[in-house]
């Protein structure tokens, strides 16, 4: 097991950074953050940024199968989407429809393509 300790100021602090400053998230947003929570980007993505800004958050218990996520995109309309690499190359062929109501779209876990969106 692997683990970092954080003090609850650098936890807001990096709140205040990554959720106010960067991304400028307001409470009427809506998040969509495709890795779970038990990964540390799905953490900060799913309960931290939107504790911190009042925005919500789409919690899925569910295994983020490419046709679940095309679910969760048509009934959520997230403004911000955190995904992969893998994931967004499955939304391609639809993307522009999918994607209308996103502001911010986010990558992790590997490098993106060049020219995938």
């Amino acid at each position: 097991p692997k683990g970092v300790m954080h003090s609850l100021r650098n936890t807001l602090g990096f709140c205040r950074a990554f959720a106010t400053e960067l991304l400028a998230l307001q409470a009427g947003d809506r998040l969509y953050s495709i890795p779970k929570m038990f990964f540390g980007y799905g953490m900060g993505n799913s309960l931290f940024f939107p504790w911190f800004s009042g925005a919500s958050a789409l919690l899925d218990d569910t295994w983020p199968s490419p046709e679940r996520v095309l679910e969760n995109l048509v009934a959520f309309r997230p403004r911000v989407l955190f995904g992969v690499p893998a994931i967004y190359a499955s939304l391609r062929p639809q993307a522009r429809e999918l994607l209308s109501s996103v502001r911010l779209a986010f990558s992790a876990g590997s490098p993106l393509p060049r020219g995938e969106f």
